[in-house]
């Protein structure tokens, strides 16, 4: 899912660290962001962050599968595993932004 976002902007495939701990960050940061902005509670952030990197890890798995690398559940497990850590930087990056002062008086944040 993000992978095919990137083709699309930028032309061409990241490599896996850029990807992962760039581009994936800024944008579920940003997601992260405007979900807690709007429901002022951080539960629903760290659903919404989990389930998108499940449903890019699912079909990514299903894309290696197709092209004939192995089994789904290995590819699955494989690539949760891969996104563990990017996964854990993108909710607390997200949740530490939300808790900085400013941004809790500006948007009224609990």
């Amino acid at each position: 899912m993000f992978r095919d976002m990137t083709f699309y902007i930028f032309g061409t495939q990241l490599d896996t660290f850029v990807q992962y701990f760039i581009f994936e960050l800024i944008v579920l940061v940003v997601i992260g962001l405007i979900i807690g902005i709007l429901t002022k509670k951080i539960w629903p952030v760290i659903v919404v962050i989990v389930g998108l990197n499940v449903i890019d890890v699912g079909v990514l798995a299903q894309f290696n599968v197709s092209q004939g690398e192995g089994t789904f559940f290995g590819q699955l497990m494989l690539l949760l595993v891969a996104k563990f850590f990017p996964t854990f930087y993108e909710i607390l990056l997200t949740i530490l932004l939300l808790r900085v002062s400013w941004m809790r008086k500006t948007f009224k944040l609990v």
